[in-house]
């Protein structure tokens, strides 16, 4: 995003340096937010714990989302999209040192909520401060990249503990370093710190008719969320299921993932250049074509690693041309308050699609986990195919 500012319009110049730094102070979060998951749970087993209260611990970071994202609006609107992230990278700083105080485990179930407050509060933020800065014939573009980049970000943060290990005090200090390295990136952009509240442009109070209006994009959001989540949670078993050794298995989901990194991107320049709205409609069409395709792996096998990469592209596609919608049209008034119903819309649809996916395959087999998300994609193309021709 950087290497491109000298050729573009000098009035965009500003913008888009500042998306850049967004994008990386994401990265920095969603790095965070990627190791937490693998080192609670194997810190927490190491120490002896049952995997009921791991599940609980790790399930704790998410409900802080739910129960706090309501009154982000508000510290928004006084604090300002830059203050805002710097008190949220400050309150994950002070988390993550308090895990240094003590190991008994109701003290982590604490301080792990604390620590996805703030996790949460980034994530919120940064979305609604891409998509207030963001120029229009960009959007999609930067939308893309922004996703990409985070969803790196996710897959950097898991493969960072092999150097860190999961006890000790290595691994906490990691994170501790990249929470107050992205502070300092906050911190030494004057173009950004001078920001301030007003640019919020909200009333600071979450207006339940604001988010009824925008009801579309939310259930986007939430059909991503499930899709996403049970795709992560059940294709290592729906590879096994089909009678795949476990490392393939484990390929088919890491194809999945590069493929939200790779075909991304495309998806997003095309946004910026054809209609949005069809685009999505496609979009969800060509994905549940890809999830019908993973049918006829057992007899042709190869196909798995191609049809997973682009599921995985074409399905976060949908949540990233439901952002660009978001930040185009509410992008003078209400932003975070849509934001905030985005991020909790998406996080009520991940604490679902596991247990869809498990349904899924519980009660058909294998073969239930694909035409159960093709048959949510199928749906999301048909309802917003028809809102399309009405119009």
């Amino acid at each position: 995003m950087f290497t491109i500012l000298n050729r573009l319009n000098p009035a965009h110049r500003q913008p888009l340096f500042i998306c850049g730094l967004i994008t990386l102070v994401a990265f920095i979060e969603a790095m965070i937010f990627g190791f937490s998951f693998p080192y609670f749970s194997l810190h927490l087993e190491s120490q002896g714990v049952s995997s009921l209260l791991i599940g609980f611990n790790a399930s704790i970071s998410l409900i802080a989302v739910v129960i706090f994202a309501p009154w982000f609006p508000r510290l928004l609107n006084h604090l300002g999209y830059h203050r805002f992230s710097l008190f949220a990278f400050g309150l994950c700083s002070l988390a993550l040192l308090g895990f240094f105080v003590s190991e008994v485990l109701w003290w982590w179930f604490v301080l792990r909520f604390i620590l996805g407050a703030a996790l949460a509060a980034l994530w919120v933020a940064t979305e609604a401060w891409l998509n207030h800065h963001a120029p229009d014939q960009y959007r999609g573009r930067i939308n893309a990249i922004f996703q990409a980049i985070y969803s790196l970000g996710f897959m950097f943060g898991p493969a960072a503990t092999y150097l860190t290990g999961f006890t000790g005090a290595r691994p906490l200090i990691f994170m501790v370093t990249l929470s107050l390295l992205a502070s300092l990136a906050l911190l030494v952009f004057p173009k950004v710190k001078g920001e301030t509240a007003v640019e919020t442009e909200s009333s600071g109070k979450t207006d339940w008719r604001i988010l009824l209006a925008a009801g579309g994009i939310l259930a986007m959001a939430s059909l991503n969320g499930v899709v996403e989540t049970a795709a992560y949670s059940m294709l290592p078993i729906f590879g096994t299921g089909l009678g795949f050794s476990t490392e393939f298995a484990v390929g088919i989901l890491l194809a999945y993932t590069l493929g939200e990194v790779i075909i991304a991107l495309p998806i997003g320049w095309l946004a910026d250049r054809f209609d949005r709205g069809w685009l999505q409609i496609w979009t969800c069409v060509f994905a549940a074509l890809c999830l019908l395709g993973f049918l006829l792996l057992r007899q042709m096998p190869w196909l798995a690693w191609p049809l997973a990469l682009l599921a995985g592209g074409l399905v976060v596609s949908i949540y990233n041309l439901a952002l660009t919608e978001m930040g185009e049209t509410y992008r003078r008034k209400n932003l975070m308050v849509v934001t905030t119903g985005f991020s909790i819309a998406y996080g009520l649809g991940c604490s679902v699609g596991a247990s869809y996916g498990g349904a899924l395959m519980s009660g058909f087999g294998p073969v239930g986990l694909p035409i159960g998300l093709a048959l949510l994609m199928a749906i999301a193309a048909v309802v917003l195919g028809v809102k399309r021709v009405r119009r």
